[in-house]
């Protein structure tokens, strides 16, 4: 999957959330029913299908149809594949292809579009990170991760040639489930940082997971997010 570079001098729709973090290099489904959000889907698909995916801030339930205050760094996708429905509400696919900076936003119709500055995504494969990526493949290893269903698909990554920056973003979107800690993985820009946030966020993970019963694999995370 290798969508079209996105044009950041052009504004973007943002599309707020409150339970869901983008990374760049994975995948969201989202199934899209508030009316807003379907206009905002169509001129999307019309335009270079982009869409800033970006959560809102605590308090956002007082303020939700309106313009409730959102978090500076966001992840811009692309669609890269919809099924518009009878209805004419929507199920989507959308790629994360890049961090971004609010820079200024304002209402556009029904939603909000927002001229955004691209993040650049460092890599960084000095010794300090491949112990990470090694110390990571351990815990898929010796501890209750092994036991997600989730992880067969993920021990492959460890495998390939993608940089461990970007591995950091996929184990970060797939097994996080704090959304605050997320959003701090989102926001930590260097690489080996991010790294060590993860690294403490799995660790929490395996503690409890392996204070559950291991009669059968989790299923982990749950796989679809609504507006």
């Amino acid at each position: 999957m290798n969508p079209d570079p996105i044009d950041f001098s052009r504004p973007i729709p943002l599309f707020p959330l409150p339970n869901c973090v983008l990374f760049p290099g994975v995948v969201q489904p989202l199934h899209i029913f508030e009316p807003r959000y379907k206009d905002m889907i169509a001129d999307a698909l019309e335009d270079q299908s982009a869409v800033a995916l970006v959560l809102l801030k605590t308090g956002w339930e007082q303020n939700y149809y309106s313009n409730p205050a959102i978090h500076d760094i966001l992840c811009v996708g692309k669609i890269v594949a919809h099924e518009l429905l009878d209805d004419g509400k929507y199920n989507l696919l959308l790629h994360g292809m890049s961090r971004g900076r609010l820079l200024s936003e304002r209402k556009h119709g029904l939603y909000r579009i927002a001229m955004l500055d691209p993040i650049e995504d460092l890599t960084d494969e000095s010794p300090n990170m491949a112990m990470h990526r090694k110390v990571l493949r351990g815990l898929f290893d010796k501890t209750a991760l092994k036991d997600l269903t989730v992880s067969q698909s993920l021990i492959p990554l460890f495998d390939d040639s993608i940089p461990t920056a970007r591995l950091i973003d996929v184990l970060a979107f797939t097994l996080v489930q704090d959304i605050p800690a997320k959003q701090r993985l989102l926001e930590e820009f260097d690489p080996f940082k991010r790294g060590e946030l993860l690294l403490r966020q799995l660790v929490n993970l395996t503690q409890l997971l392996e204070a559950q019963s291991r009669e059968s694999p989790v299923a982990w995370p749950p796989s679809i997010s609504e507006n």
